[in-house]
């Protein structure tokens, strides 16, 4: 990412946990809320990377890292 030193970003780490109930939903449900999450994201303009904790945090399974200019 380039970056102008006019420029301020902001970040954001968010950590999440998967409900265990989610799991056991059927595949049609967990697709559909899966598609439901990635528009949103795509259409908010923010930057996003995202990682797998699992093995390295008991407390979430995955990480969103948002970057934003304003």
């Amino acid at each position: 990412m380039e970056v102008n030193d006019d420029e301020k970003y902001f970040f954001n780490f968010s950590f999440f946990k998967v409900d265990p109930k989610w799991r056991w939903m059927a595949d049609l449900a967990k697709e559909e809320s899966a598609k439901e999450v990635d528009n949103v994201l795509r259409n908010s303009g923010i930057k996003l990377r995202t990682y797998s904790t699992l093995g390295l945090r008991d407390d979430a399974d995955f990480l969103f890292w948002f970057a934003s200019k304003s």
